[in-house]
């Protein structure tokens, strides 16, 4: 399979190497991701709620992780960084 890396841009480091995939796995997500969908709307509003705040707890937790990753991928500024993931994780605590 067809390889790429994954650099930062602003030191060309390389970050990651990935894989590209193929038509097949494509659709194989696509099912798993409609699958989830139609048990996800099963779920009780509660329940809901708990894995929704439990997601934001994860988000914060690897809060600078996360800054550091988008930083490295995007060359965005750390402190920027930082509050994109507060913004993102903002969007889960509606």
């Amino acid at each position: 399979m067809t390889k790429v890396e994954v650099l930062n841009p602003a030191t060309n480091e390389g970050i990651e190497t990935l894989e590209y995939t193929n038509e097949a796995t494509v659709n194989k997500q696509i099912e798993k991701a409609q699958d989830a969908f139609l048990s996800w709307r099963e779920v009780d509003a509660h329940t809901r709620s708990e894995k929704l705040w439990a997601w934001s707890k994860l988000i914060d937790e690897h809060k600078e992780e996360l800054a550091e990753l988008i930083t490295k991928e995007g060359g965005k500024p750390l402190k920027e960084a930082l509050g994109a993931v507060d913004y993102a994780r903002s969007y889960v605590d509606w």
